[in-house]
């Protein structure tokens, strides 16, 4: 799935990708400049596109939790409009 991604992707992207070693390995991840330099994308490799997620609730200006609430199921689809929502943050701050 990945090879066939990094296929469809921009001669840039490809040179980045293959250059920092990203091989979307389950936990890797790659932050990608954008041509004027900021944060555009974030490469995130997962074991399989589902996945239980560990969640705490938490002040923006928090630490790591030391303690997580529980366990949630995010499925594929909501984890990329959260990976989004994420994006569009870091590039506001």
């Amino acid at each position: 799935m990945f090879d066939a991604w990094l296929a469809k992707e921009p001669a840039d992207s490809k040179t980045w990708v293959k250059s920092s070693g990203f091989k979307a390995t389950p936990g890797q991840i790659s932050l990608v400049a954008g041509s004027d330099g900021a944060l555009a994308r974030v490469l995130l490799g997962v074991e399989n596109h589902d996945g239980l997620w560990d969640y705490a609730v938490t002040e923006r200006s928090a630490d790591t939790p030391q303690k997580y609430a529980g366990r949630i199921l995010v499925p594929y689809a909501m984890l990329a409009a959260f990976l989004v929502q994420v994006l569009q943050v870091l590039r506001d701050e």
